[in-house]
């Protein structure tokens, strides 16, 4: 084909020029052509295990990784074309397993910046957490492409609100539910018993009940009402502020300004996830505060474009740096 279009050009050439002018417009259109941006990593879904600090037990697990990202189509040669990235966050829930969230509007801002092409971005210290990672190419203002990837970080790909139960344990929620004969009922209940002669039983976690926590030598015990929509960072909020309160009480040098964070066992508890869902209630027994850093309230951006935002009490805050390869 490209011979037999060769000789007739010989023989008519102004066909040589207009095929030169069809081959610099097919250059053109590629240029002009918007680039594609796919997330690779982290990929669509995908869930982190978050590992624990082995330099410092008290602080929450978390987990890093390297984003992997290609750029199609189009050319970025000559532009200034950058990488910007946002990055949403919103508690993680459990329902046989880890369940993401994909509701961006629910999620709150994390983290933020902006990176040359060239340059690898490591996200670092991510907390447990359902995540929404939205990719940007800009140049000069101008979005040229985008892409989103949902993913999570675990500390378990278990059902952590199944963990240790039997088939016997009497599942608390906050609505009435039947008490199956021969099912052992937690301590705390509201139980109705049915005055029908079937000798049925109903119970449920009550609207309102007190947690007890203690806070640590010289600060005694925390004990507040909570509500199923009562917000771990409320409990924590009042713990600190009784802390703070006993250290000028028994004048506790250096104890006048604390900050903690909440777990059930060895698990990290989201600031922002609710008494509700965070299963305080059947997880009293476990329940502890560790001293933990108070966040810096920073929001800075350096000259690089990159931007580090505080996050909610008790996490740490997501870095996203530049990897050093």
């Amino acid at each position: 084909m490209i011979v037999c279009f060769a000789i007739v050009a010989l023989g008519f050439p102004g066909l040589t020029q207009a095929a030169s002018q069809a081959a610099s417009q097919v250059d053109e259109l590629n240029e002009a052509r918007m680039p594609l941006l796919t997330v690779l990593t982290p990929s669509e879904g995908e869930v982190l295990l978050a590992l624990p600090d082995p330099r410092n037990s008290s602080a929450p697990p978390t987990s890093s990784l390297q984003m992997r990202y290609a750029v199609q189509g189009g050319s970025t040669q000559g532009r200034s074309v950058r990488l910007c990235l946002r990055l949403l966050r919103s508690p993680l829930r459990y329902y046989g397993g880890p369940l993401l969230s994909r509701d961006v509007d629910s999620m709150r801002p994390y983290a933020a910046g902006c990176f040359l092409l060239t340059q690898p971005v490591t996200l670092a210290n991510l907390s447990v957490g359902s995540y929404a990672l939205v990719a940007q190419l800009r140049d000069s203002g101008e979005t040229l492409s985008n892409a989103t990837s949902f993913f999570a970080v675990s500390p378990s790909l278990e059902d952590e609100t199944t963990r240790g139960d039997t088939a016997d344990d009497f599942a608390a929620s906050y609505e009435w539910q039947s008490v199956r004969e021969g099912q052992s009922v937690p301590s705390g209940l509201e139980v109705q018993l049915s005055l029908d002669g079937s000798h049925r039983r109903s119970a449920r976690i009550p609207p309102t009940w007190r947690l007890q926590l203690f806070l640590g030598e010289g600060l005694g015990f925390l004990r507040t009402d909570v509500l199923r929509d009562t917000r771990v960072r409320e409990v924590l909020a009042a713990a600190e502020a009784q802390a703070a309160a006993a250290a000028l009480r028994h004048h506790l040098d250096g104890a006048h300004k604390a900050c903690f964070s909440l777990f059930a066992g060895s698990d990290w508890l989201d600031a922002e996830s609710t008494v509700e869902s965070a299963q305080l209630f059947s997880r009293r027994g476990q329940l502890h505060v560790r001293p933990t850093e108070c966040p810096a309230q920073v929001n800075t951006t350096d000259a690089h474009g990159s931007v580090t935002q505080p996050d909610m009490a008790g996490a740490p805050t997501a870095n996203m740096q530049l990897a050093v390869i």
